[in-house]
């Protein structure tokens, strides 16, 4: 059976009197909300398409119960008294969950930014190097990877290896 646990905050979002006026639109959740619930939800339709366990138990669990950020890295409840929103589940419990985890933020991070912005090939190495380093350093800070049983070792090599990927990918030299 896949544990698929529910915090507070969805439950907050969700209540009749969740967060009014500016930061809904006349009682309807925002989108940007909607998004935390979205790995429970996939989850389940992977279960009812009748995809193997092992592929539900990782796309429940690739956001982990992290703060749920948007593009720039904010927080997207800082208006919110403080209040962080955080996505359903637990720290990803296998490996696979936390590559997941890692890949998703770091492309979510992305998205967009190296394309159609004229960058020079130094500043798109950049740009990917701190990238990764700062996802890394905030799902270390959250607690994310703490249960994924990967060792810091293997952290440095899949950091190591994400920039290589994408710095092959944006034609430029991979990193040693």
């Amino acid at each position: 059976m896949i544990y698929l646990s529910v915090n507070q905050p969805l439950r907050l979002l969700r209540s009749p009197e969740a967060i009014t006026n500016q930061k809904m639109n006349k009682g309807r959740i925002h989108p940007r909300f909607l998004r935390l619930d979205h790995p429970y939800v996939s989850a389940q339709i992977l279960l009812q398409w009748g995809f193997p366990e092992e592929v539900v138990f990782v796309v429940a669990h690739h956001h982990g119960s992290a703060v749920c950020q948007d593009k720039i890295g904010k927080n997207v409840a800082d208006n919110l008294n403080g209040f962080d929103l955080r996505y359903l589940g637990q720290a990803p419990p296998t490996p696979m969950a936390a590559l997941l985890m890692i890949a998703d933020k770091i492309e979510a991070t992305l998205n967009g930014s190296l394309y159609g912005n004229e960058l020079t090939s130094t500043e798109i190495e950049e740009k990917i190097t701190l990238t990764i380093s700062e996802v890394m350093r905030s799902l270390r800070r959250e607690k994310q990877l703490v249960n994924s049983g990967l060792t810091f070792h293997d952290l440095e090599e899949v950091e190591t290896a994400f920039k290589n990927e994408l710095l092959r990918l944006h034609s430029l030299p991979r990193l040693a």
